[in-house]
């Protein structure tokens, strides 16, 4: 049986970063959290995380439709900011520019996304890019990168999803604006 075939992992609709900007976002994380940069791409979350019933193939087909839709679009993330997830400080890179797109895009999914499938909508639009014991450390660091913005060419969705090591892994990439308005 394939592995998707009868899943609940956890899993995550998120906005990719592109190959500009990852390279200068990467170092950040290198910085603040080494772990990730090696396990998972930059991402900007924008449903989940949370158990999404049944085979990834009939999830990613709506969601290709949803993202299909919506055309490409610019985000800047900067405004640092420390947030508790209830075991690890994280610092996140807010989005200032783009957020609105963003968090229609999100809400189109979870709209979309219903019944055993339902994925929750994020709250809050951004970017991890450390994790930290302390909040001490968590704030020195949003300091650091207080003045730090980056602006991100947003052209892909990508679906990730949490393997049994607790890791999260790219399981598919979707591109925005695919289904153009002329029906192509």
């Amino acid at each position: 049986m394939p592995r998707h075939a009868l899943s609940m992992a956890d899993r995550v609709i998120a906005l990719l970063v592109d190959d500009a900007a990852r390279a200068r976002i990467d170092l950040v994380r290198a910085l603040y959290d080494r772990g990730a940069v090696d396990v998972v791409p930059p991402h900007v979350p924008l449903v989940g995380p949370a158990p999404l019933v049944g085979a990834l193939s009939a999830v990613k087909d709506i969601i290709a439709l949803l993202v299909g839709a919506h055309q490409p679009f610019m985000l800047e993330l900067g405004a640092a900011e420390r947030v508790f997830d209830g075991s690890r400080h994280l610092l996140q890179l807010v989005a200032g520019q783009g957020a609105e797109d963003s968090r229609r895009l999100a809400a189109a999914l979870a709209g979309d996304l219903q019944g055993p499938q339902a994925l929750p909508a994020v709250a809050r639009i951004a970017l991890t890019v450390g994790s930290f014991e302390s909040s001490s450390a968590a704030d020195k660091a949003a300091v650091e990168l207080a003045d730090r913005r980056y602006f991100v060419v947003v052209s892909q969705v990508g679906i990730l999803e949490e393997r049994e090591d607790g890791a999260w892994s790219l399981e598919r990439t979707l591109a925005l604006g695919s289904i153009r308005e002329d029906g192509a």
